[in-house]
């Protein structure tokens, strides 16, 4: 259950992330590095990531306060 609702937050997270990039970019390393981050509570990385629109949809505060719900329903990452 925790992979799931993980899986499921971090595609909504990387696809706004990753359209329009270059196919250069290796989108599962991308990912893994994304939820890496996330597992450190390493939020203004991850919010760097984001372009305007997302920023303004999911600020660092609104996704920390995410993460830590998930991680209260679920536990920490492993």
């Amino acid at each position: 259950m925790t992979r799931i609702l993980l899986t499921f937050l971090l595609i909504a997270l990387a696809t706004p992330l990753l359209e329009g990039q270059p196919p250069q970019r290796n989108s599962a390393q991308e990912a893994r590095t994304i939820v890496a981050e996330l597992a450190e509570h390493q939020f203004p990385k991850v919010v760097a990531r984001f372009d305007d629109r997302m920023r303004a949809a999911l600020p660092e505060e609104r996704l920390a306060a995410v993460w830590g719900s998930l991680e209260a329903q679920v536990g920490e990452f492993q």
